[in-house]
């Protein structure tokens, strides 16, 4: 039996790593904020600029909000952004909850 993840939050990730959680996506983006300027890394808008003297940057458009569940989301805070996630019915998850989530192989 599938069971479909329930979102309790949001991250933001950019495809690799998750670099804010919260409750509401609101959260999560200041988490993610909060976050840049701990590792001093320069955030730059689309249209921007780059220059040579910025240091490390990284475009907020690279970022994407996802729903999340509990136990993600529990763990991400954690363990900390780097922790392997899947995604399921459009919800970001633990890797367990994707799988309980895929259907069954019936073996036929």
């Amino acid at each position: 039996m599938t069971r479909k993840p329930t979102p309790a939050g949001f991250i933001i990730e950019n495809g690799a790593v998750v670099d804010g959680i919260g409750e509401t996506e609101e959260q999560a983006w200041d988490d993610w904020a909060r976050v840049m300027r701990m590792s001093g890394v320069v955030v730059i808008e689309d249209g921007e600029p780059i220059e040579d003297d910025r240091g490390h940057y990284v475009r907020r458009s690279q970022y994407r909000a996802k729903p999340a569940t509990k136990a993600l989301l529990d763990v991400l805070d954690e363990e900390g952004g780097a922790f392997p996630w899947s995604e399921a019915d459009g919800v970001a998850c633990t890797l367990r909850e994707a799988e309980d989530a895929s259907p069954e192989d019936d073996g036929g």
